[in-house]
C-alpha cells in the first residue's frame, strides 16, 4: 500500500480509521494526538495482511517510540545534519573552525550532549551503533539519553566534502554528577541481563555472601591492583566512526584522532582513569598500540548491547601512555602528542591551547618534537 492510501489520523482512544483506497482498517488505541502517514505506514510495515486488512494496535508507549523515530529521522536527515554541522563550525566555539582548518580535511570539536549542536556527534553514535548492533535508532538513542546531562561528545567532522558532515564521535560520561558511569553500572548491576554478573559473583564473592554492587566494584579494582576512584574516572561510553565517501580506509585514522583527543580532553578535565566496555575487535586494535588498557581478572568477553563479544576494561591514563611510548616512541608521539596528525586534523588543542595543548597537559610541545625529528634526520643523512 502506498502512503496515499492512509488518511492523516487525529486519533481518539479506541477509534478506527478507514482507509478509503483499500478498505483496510487501522485500529489506534491510546494513541498520540497526531500521527503522520509516514509514521503509520512504518507502524504497520511487516505486519500480516489478511483479507485486505491491516490491524495494528498502538499503545501510548510505542506511539512515543514511533514519534521519536520520526523525530530522529528528521534530525539526522543529511540536509538538516549538514546545516547543523556548518552552524557549529561557524558559531559553536569562539572561532570559525572551518576557516581555521584551512586545507585540512577534518575538524575535531567538543560538544556537550545537552548542547543544541549535540546531534552533530549523536547522529554518528546512533546510526553506527544501530547498524552494528542490529538495533533501531530509537533503541540506541534511549539507551544513552539518560546520561546526556553528564556526557560530552568529541566529534570528528569532514570539512572538505561537498557539505560538512560528522564522521566520528566519542561520548564521555563524566564524574561529579548524580548520574552513574554507565560502564561501571552495567558491569556490576545485579541483573540477569548483565553478562558478567555470574562471573563476578563466582570469582569475587563467597557462595553464601550477599551481593552488593559497590563491594563488587571495590573488589574488582583491588584484585586489579588499581584505585579506580570514580571521582577521578571518566567513562568512554561510546566510540564510533563512519565511512568517508563510502570508503572504510580512513576509519582507523579517525579512531586514532579520537584516541588522541580523548587523552587531551580527559587530562585537561583532571581525570586520572578511563573505564569502558568495548567491542573485542576494535579493542584489540587499540591494544596494538601498546596495551594501554587492562581487563578485570576472571571476566570473559561476552555480547553486550549487540551480537559481538565485548570486554570491560580500564586504563590509568598516564600509565597507558607510558606503555604506548615504551613500545614505540614514534607511535607515542602520534597517539599522545598529535605528531603528524595535525596535517589533516584541526584539534581543539590548537584553538583552545590554554586548556588542551601538549604543554597544558604536561606533554612535550609539537615544536620540540618536530625539531628533534629534524635533528635526527639531519644526523642520519
Amino acid at each position: 500500500m502506498a502512503v496515499a492510501d492512509y488518511e492523516l489520523i487525529k486519533s481518539v482512544p479506541d477509534s478506527t480509521a478507514e482507509v478509503p483506497a483499500s478498505g483496510a482498517g487501522l485500529r489506534v488505541v491510546d494513541a498520540a494526538p497526531v500521527l503522520t502517514n509516514e509514521v503509520l505506514l512504518g507502524a504497520v510495515n511487516g505486519h500480516e495482511q489478511a483479507g485486505g486488512a491491516i490491524v495494528q494496535l498502538v499503545t501510548e508507549a510505542n506511539v512515543e517510540e514511533l514519534l521519536l523515530a520520526q523525530d530522529l529521522e528528521a534530525r539526522f536527515a543529511p540536509e538538516h545534519l549538514s546545516a547543523l554541522t556548518d552552524e557549529f563550525l561557524e558559531k559553536g566555539t569562539n572561532v570559525n573552525l572551518k576557516e581555521l582548518a584551512g586545507d585540512r580535511k577534518y575538524v575535531v570539536g567538543i560538544i556537550p550532549a545537552t548542547s543544541a549542536y549535540a546531534d552533530v556527534a549523536r547522529s554518528v553514535e546512533v546510526m553506527k551503533f544501530a547498524k552494528v548492533f542490529k538495533r533501531s535508532w530509537t533503541d540506541v538513542y534511549q539507551d544513552y539519553a539518560p546520561y546526556d546531562e553528564a556526557s560530552t561528545f568529541l566529534a570528528v567532522i569532514d570539512v572538505q566534502g561537498d557539505k560538512p558532515m560528522p564522521v566520528g564521535a566519542m561520548r564521555f560520561i563524566e564524574p561529579g554528577h548524580e548520574i552513574p558511569l554507565k560502564s561501571v553500572h552495567d558491569l556490576v548491576v545485579d541483573d540477569p541481563a548483565n553478562p558478567w554478573i555470574d562471573e563476578i559473583k563466582t570469582n569475587y564473592f563467597d557462595a553464601d555472601e550477599p551481593y552488593d554492587a559497590v563491594t563488587a566494584w571495590d573488589r574488582l579494582c583491588q584484585r586489579a591492583g588499581i584505585d579506580l576512584n570514580l571521582a577521578e574516572t571518566m567513562d568512554v561510553a561510546t566510540i564510533a566512526s563512519l565511512k568517508v565517501n563510502g570508503k572504510r580506509s580512513e576509519l582507523r585514522a579517525i579512531s586514532l584522532a579520537l584516541y588522541h583527543s580523548c587523552v587531551h580532553y580527559a587530562k585537561a578535565q583532571g581525570a586520572k582513569n578511563l573505564v569502558s566496555i568495548q567491542d573485542l575487535a576494535p579493542f584489540r586494535l587499540l591494544q596494538g598500540y601498546g596495551d594501554p588498557f587492562d581487563t578485570f581478572e576472571g571476566l570473559e568477553p561476552h555480547p553486550y548491547g549487540g551480537p559481538d563479544d565485548t570486554v570491560p576494561a580500564f586504563c590509568n591514563i598516564d600509565e597507558g601512555i607510558r606503555r604506548i611510548r615504551n613500545k614505540d616512541a614514534f607511535t607515542g608521539h602520534v597517539f599522545a602528542d598529535g605528531f603528524g596528525l595535525t596535517k589533516e586534523y584541526l584539534f581543539f588543542d590548537e584553538y583552545d591551547p590554554a586548556r588542551y595543548s601538549n604543554e597544558a597537559i604536561g606533554y612535550q610541545s609539537l615544536a620540540e618534537i618536530e625539531a628533534a625529528f629534524k635533528a635526527l634526520a639531519a644526523s642520519s643523512s
